[in-house]
């Protein structure tokens, strides 16, 4: 019974070497901002427990395969008919729970999850409601890529440098989110997409801003990356810089 159970311990340990059983793909949520946030996803995770107050984390196990977009609500609230809703990120859908995109603008984590490999980007194409950072734990680039694998994000409060004619106002007039320039004016000039474009100068300066995110349709600065190897999938909101 030993030399079996040895037997099948050893096989494991192959397998996981070889890629064919994977460890847990664990993230990390982190919320620093001086105010609760909601997790949504645009594919389910399983969890409900999506409330993040100030200055707590969660730990979730993702699934083994798994891609969509991550984001943070702001501002969320039930009405007097039980309706959910957000200030910015809204699901749109009267649960907490989502099932599509989100209303923009809004700041997109999105990711690609194949067994132990994670690919992720932060992206702006749709806008800014909320800083964010991705940082892997560790582990080391494939699918191209060699080093460590880097984080990437938006520190910056975009909020306070929006254009005004880019901002997004909440009831009381205060500003929430930011629009794209693609989503608000429109392609061809606001959506540089195609070979030789040129970004129009708001995208430039998001970019300037936030350089390791993707500001616009064309903007393959950084590429996405690949990561295994990795401990954890640290995603901050507001993180402190």
């Amino acid at each position: 019974m030993a030399f079996k159970t040895a037997l099948i311990l050893l096989l494991q340990v192959s397998l996981l070497a070889a890629g064919v059983i994977s460890e847990d793909v664990v993230f990390v949520f982190q919320n620093q901002c001086p105010y609760p946030i909601w997790l949504s996803s645009g594919v389910a995770t399983g969890y409900t427990n999506l409330k993040m107050k100030s200055d707590t984390s969660k730990t979730y196990t993702m699934p083994y395969t798994w891609s969509g977009s991550i984001w943070a609500r702001t501002n969320c609230s039930y009405d007097k008919t039980l309706n959910f809703s957000c200030e910015t990120g809204d699901c749109r859908s009267g649960s907490i729970i989502c099932d599509s995109l989100p209303a923009i603008p809004v700041t997109l984590l999105n990711f690609a999850i194949n067994q132990s490999v994670v690919h992720y980007e932060l992206s702006l194409k749709h806008g800014f409601n909320v800083a964010a950072k991705i940082q892997p734990d560790g582990g080391y680039l494939v699918d191209g890529g060699f080093g460590d694998c880097p984080a990437v994000g938006c520190v910056a409060d975009l909020n306070h440098v929006c254009p005004p004619v880019l901002s997004f106002s909440n009831k009381n007039g205060a500003n929430v989110g930011c629009y794209s320039p693609c989503d608000k004016f429109g392609p061809p000039k606001y959506c540089c997409n195609v070979p030789g474009c040129h970004p129009d100068p708001y995208s430039i300066m998001f970019k300037h801003l936030c350089p390791s995110a993707h500001v616009y349709p064309g903007d393959d600065r950084p590429p996405i990356y690949g990561c295994t190897g990795f401990k954890a999938i640290n995603v901050i909101f507001c993180p402190i810089v």
